[in-house]
């Protein structure tokens, strides 16, 4: 029981500390003078990504000035008549994620370097519902690219240093070349 007391009063104790900091660090940013500079708000994108570890419809969601998320997304299935009675169905998708970090601007030019994840199968079968998968690749890469950023689609290229993995336990390391058209809003 002693013991618990006294962890208590410890976290008491934390948790004052960490409230009358968060004050005065509140109180000081509001005695600060507002900025009279304008900053960019940040810019939303949508569109298409081609990656080696994953491809597809894509968002690119700012969380600072600099620094984006871009989760990545695509599927299609397809389950067609064969011969005989027979079904014939095949499949894709792929999952990924991205994190980017703008540098700065050139003209018209974003540089940018980044992090991704991604995995993708491909799937057939007689069904949808016993297909297999016939081919799949997991992956992490990083990469430092430019976004051409004179029109509303913006095309961007990336070079970028990977590691692979295909679902039959082969490996792949090496550079990739990754695209993107991305709508700005």
């Amino acid at each position: 029981m002693i013991q618990f007391k006294k962890r208590f009063i410890q976290i008491s104790s934390v948790i004052t500390i960490l409230t009358a900091a968060l004050f005065s660090i509140t109180v000081g940013c509001a005695a600060e003078p507002i900025m009279t500079t304008v900053i960019n708000p940040p810019r939303y994108q949508a569109g298409w990504q081609y990656s080696r570890s994953a491809s597809g419809f894509s968002v690119k969601i700012p969380i600072t000035e600099t620094i984006s998320i871009q989760p990545v997304f695509s599927f299609g299935m397809t389950q067609n008549p064969g011969s005989q009675g027979t079904t014939n169905a095949n499949g894709h998708f792929a999952l990924g994620l991205r994190g980017v970090h703008n540098l700065p601007a050139r003209g018209n030019f974003q540089p940018y370097a980044g992090i991704g994840w991604g995995h993708s199968e491909n799937f057939s079968g007689p069904t949808l519902a016993t297909a297999k998968i016939t081919k799949g690749n997991t992956g992490f890469e990083t990469f430092i690219g430019a976004e051409y950023q004179k029109y509303i689609i913006q095309p961007s290229l990336e070079m970028g240093l990977g590691s692979y993995t295909k679902a039959d336990g082969s490996y792949y390391a090496g550079i990739t070349f990754n695209f993107a058209l991305m709508y700005t809003f």
